[in-house]
């Protein structure tokens, strides 16, 4: 584990002390760009949020999320990032069919729409997050579900050529062991196409099994790797790791 990136985790964690929800939200709304990449690690980095409790947070950020990510320095990239590495793969043309999980307020549905994609749902946990999203007309269908350990409740196994999911793999939300779950929503010869921040897998006592998780479902015969990159700049000055599996 990363000493130098657990201090500095440490001193985010110092910056949220105790907030409410709605504190956390206005605080990252309030951020210059100087401090907006803090205010919003400080949020990541609070252990003691339950999924509900960062649900909510999502729910009382929406109206500001997009601006407030506009203000990070280098900016929030991981979206255009990995759908443009997804359309290397499964160009628009094959008229697929794609579930954007935690999809937020649409910026990975956005830009599948911009390559020309058309067949699109999205599934979040945070029902003022989806409102934003279903507002910009991009997507097909919308679902509010939290991804756990369990099997997904709102969409039927199988039913997806490919799904995508990124900026959800941190602390207090996406875990490794959903992987499994999700994977069972995509059809065979589909693609899972995931990215997260790069230090999140030397830090985080959770995420730092997303590799060997990944390592145990190819075993399993659940998928086989396509990808695995590593690109500047996923978040403000944060390099993150892609990766895209096909489904067996």
């Amino acid at each position: 584990v990363d000493t130098a990136l657990q201090n500095k985790r440490k001193r985010n964690r110092s910056a949220a002390f105790t907030m409410s929800n709605e504190a956390t939200a206005e605080s990252i709304a309030a951020a210059g760009p100087d401090v907006v990449v803090d205010r919003i690690d400080a949020f990541l980095d609070d252990r003691k949020l339950t999924q509900e409790q960062v649900a909510d947070v999502y729910n009382r950020w929406s109206s500001t999320y997009e601006a407030d990510l506009a203000r990070v320095p280098l900016g929030y990239n991981n979206p255009k990032q990995l759908v443009d590495a997804f359309a290397k793969v499964m160009p628009p043309g094959q008229q697929c069919r794609i579930l954007d999980v935690a999809c937020g307020t649409g910026l990975v549905g956005e830009r599948l729409r911009q390559l020309g994609y058309q067949r699109v749902d999205g599934i979040d946990g945070s029902e003022q997050m989806l409102e934003t999203a279903r507002r910009k007309g991009i997507y097909d269908g919308l679902h509010c579900e939290l991804i756990g350990d369990q099997p997904v409740k709102c969409v039927p196994p199988r039913t997806y050529d490919a799904l995508l999911t990124t900026g959800s793999f941190c602390p207090n939300h996406l875990a490794p062991s959903c992987l499994r779950h999700l994977a069972a929503l995509v059809k065979p010869g589909g693609i899972v196409g995931l990215a997260i921040r790069k230090e999140f897998l030397s830090t985080d006592p959770v995420l730092c099994q997303l590799e060997p998780e990944m390592d145990k479902l190819q075993a399993e015969g659940v998928w086989q790797p396509v990808l695995r990159e590593e690109r500047e700049c996923y978040y403000g000055d944060q390099a993150g790791m892609f990766y895209l599996l096909r489904v067996n």
